[in-house]
């Protein structure tokens, strides 16, 4: 080395301790440990590896052990490197402590630690920063960071105070500024202008959890009619002042409808969670409005208790439209399934007897009357899909949807919208005869052919003759398959046939132009008109 005979400087290794002058209590060993150090105030620095301290000029009392640890400082002091790489990029900065391989590689600032390998400032030029574990990276001055991205707990067996605002008072935790409990608290949140939030969940996310523990609290955010403060007391749980919890209001659906007559129906729902309260009554309530509620006097009434239930709907009117909603009724109210509309039938089957000698239903199905004009709204009745039957889709104002159904009857009340068929495989079937899968019509009636059309309509050329004879035919309007809406109504009429064209039906159809008949997507909604077997 090149120690310049300064007495109280220990060199081991070449170039260690090489422009030393004046300095002195320092120790050097390793190849250019301390190979700078040459200032008036870099006295009492010890550098153990090569390259330690390499740059150091004026910086005190720095202890660097490892290959490059404080390789770059320069006027830093009262730094502590263990470890390769350790403070590897500090200047100036001091009272710094790096215990690991590469700890603190970035940094630059002042009064930072860290311990494991790896751990670090995410950004160089922190202050009071503390990282601990392995690449643990601490992203902001006067903060700590616990471990890296994988750490997801932290455990002690003793009292932890940290945080902004945050002392010991008398044994007491105290967040906030000041401490009004004295000794009588194990934590205390003090604050003028902030509350304290416990863990929030609804009813099913607090039964869920598995032997919660005597004392503990949670906030339940559908308990009740607004939501609910509780606590486990290790038996059950209950409100803040000890009383019963509240309970959710209970979970259902509403089923679809079956049995559809002039004035009855069947309908009910299935409840699948109760809310943690009994259920005292459920059933179903209907209107001729929407959003139907358990105040209005139309409804059934059909026990308690959870799971599946059938309502039988009485005393409704022929040919309306209803809308139909399960109820469910616990401590904390009532709740409602989904939504449904529905029509009823025609009260009694008028006939008609044409020149072919066919008989015919007197109006299309839906419609509340015979037609008075080829215009007359109503007797357009509905429009259905091909093969579907009478679930409420046929509706001119029911909801859309663009989910195919896989089965014959899809379950809901729903238009689907589609270019080809609704069923995402063809069933020929759903309409043929008086025993089709889906014969919307009523019994003995059945979907005409396409042939029986076209005989019934050999002397007529357009809407006027098509009026003029004994089906009143109407320009009912059609409903687009792509969009759900209703297209041309008062210009042209449509009506399914039972004939299949491919992945097709046939339809026909009469307007001021003239008249038709061509196939078309079964997705489409015509009008219906019924024929007798």
């Amino acid at each position: 080395g090149a120690n310049q005979s300064i007495t109280t400087n220990t060199a081991i290794g070449s170039e260690a301790l090489a422009d030393a002058l004046t300095a002195d209590y320092a120790t050097a060993v390793g190849f250019k440990a301390l190979n700078k150090n040459s200032g008036g105030f870099s006295y009492g620095n010890s550098a153990f590896g090569a390259q330690a301290l390499l740059n150091n000029q004026n910086g005190p009392r720095n202890t660097a052990i490892g290959f490059s640890s404080l390789e770059r400082n320069i006027g830093g002091g009262s730094n502590t490197a263990v470890g390769v790489n350790s403070l590897f990029a500090v200047v100036n900065g001091g009272n710094n402590t790096a215990i690991g391989d590469n700890t603190l590689y970035i940094n630059t600032g002042s009064k930072n630690t860290a311990i494991g390998a790896s751990a670090d400032v995410s950004s160089a030029n922190l202050t009071n920063a503390t990282a601990i574990g392995f690449d643990a990276k601490v992203g902001a001055s006067n903060s700590i960071q616990l471990g890296d991205a994988n750490v997801t707990l932290v455990n002690t067996s003793g009292a932890i105070s940290a945080g902004a605002g945050t002392s010991t008072v008398n044994g007491t935790l105290v967040v906030g500024a000041t401490s009004a409990t004295g000794s009588t608290a194990a934590l205390e949140v003090s604050s003028t202008s902030q509350g304290f939030l416990p863990p929030r969940m609804t009813y099913a996310q607090r039964e869920a959890i598995t032997n919660p523990a005597t004392g503990l609290m949670i906030y339940c955010s559908n308990c009740g009619t607004y939501g609910e403060w509780q606590g486990f007391n290790g038996n059950a749980w209950t409100n803040i002042s000890g009383a019963a919890a509240a309970t959710a209001l209970p979970v259902l659906t509403t089923t679809s409808i079956s049995n559809l007559a002039s004035s009855s129906a069947t309908s009910g729902g299935n409840i699948s969670n109760d809310g943690g309260g009994a259920i005292t009554a459920k059933g179903v309530v209907w209107s001729t409005s929407p959003n139907p509620t358990v105040v209005l006097s139309s409804k059934t009434n059909d026990g308690t208790g959870l799971g599946s239930f059938v309502s039988n709907i009485n005393g409704l009117n022929s040919s309306t439209t209803y809308f139909a909603k399960a109820y469910a009724t616990n401590s904390s109210g009532t709740s409602y399934g989904n939504e449904i509309s529905f029509q009823t039938l025609v009260a009694s089957t008028s006939e008609v007897t044409t020149s072919t000698g066919k008989i015919w239903m007197d109006r299309n199905l839906g419609a509340s009357q015979i037609a008075t004009s080829s215009t007359d709204v109503q007797a357009y009745g509905d429009l259905y899909q091909w093969g579907r039957g009478t679930d409420g889709h046929q509706l001119r104002l029911s909801s859309t949807t663009s989910a195919q159904s896989s089965i014959d009857q899809p379950g809901n009340g729903l238009f689907i919208l589609t270019s080809g068929d609704w069923r995402t495989t063809n069933n020929d079937n759903l309409w043929q005869g008086v025993n089709g899968v889906n014969n919307p019509c009523p019994t003995g009636f059945r979907i005409p052919t396409k042939i029986e059309w076209d005989n019934e309509s050999a002397s007529w050329s357009n809407i006027t003759q098509a009026f003029s004879s004994p089906l009143k035919v109407t320009m009912s309007g059609d409903r687009s398959s792509n969009s759900g809406s209703i297209v041309v109504e008062g210009v042209w009429g449509s009506y399914w046939t039972s004939t299949i064209a491919g992945n097709n039906a046939y339809r026909v159809y009469f307007g001021s132009g003239g008249k038709g008949a061509d196939n078309f997507n079964r997705a489409w909604g015509f009008s219906v008109r019924c024929i007798k077997n």
